[in-house]
C-alpha cells in the first residue's frame, strides 16, 4: 500500500481515520508514515493523486501530464510511420493511454489529443 485518501466534510473525522491509520501502518506494518505526506485540506483545492486532481465532482489530469500524453501519443505516431514499433505496439501504447485518459472527465482532451484539428 502506498497512496490512501480519504474524504469527509468533518474535519475532526478525518482527524481521527489518520491517527488511527498512522497507528495501523506503523504498529502492524512497522513502516514509519512521512509527516509532510498526510494532511488535511479543503476538498475546492482539490486532491493531487496518481496523477489527476480530483475534486468532489469532477475528476481531472494534472496539466504535465497532458503534456507528457500528447508527446507520447505524437512520438508513437511517428514510431508507426517509421516502422520503428508496430501495428500491435501501436494499438497498445493508445490503448493505455486512453484508459488513463477516460478514468477523468476528459472528453475534449480526448479530442484535443487524437483529433488536434477538429
Amino acid at each position: 500500500m502506498d497512496d490512501i485518501a480519504v474524504f469527509d466534510n468533518n474535519k475532526e473525522h478525518l482527524k481521527a481515520v489518520r491517527n488511527q491509520l498512522e497507528q495501523f501502518i506503523s504498529g502492524q506494518l512497522l513502516v514509519k508514515v512521512k509527516e509532510r505526506a498526510t494532511f488535511i485540506q479543503k476538498r475546492e483545492n482539490g486532491l493531487g493523486f496518481l496523477g489527476y486532481r480530483v475534486f468532489p465532482n469532477l475528476t481531472r489530469i494534472k496539466n504535465k501530464n497532458i503534456r507528457r500524453l500528447k508527446k507520447k501519443v505524437f512520438l508513437r505516431e511517428s514510431q508507426f510511420k517509421e516502422g520503428i514499433i508496430d501495428e500491435k505496439r501501436l494499438v497498445a501504447s493508445v490503448r493505455s493511454i486512453l484508459g488513463y485518459v477516460e478514468f477523468a472527465d476528459s472528453h475534449h482532451l480526448l479530442k484535443s489529443i487524437f483529433y488536434p484539428g477538429d
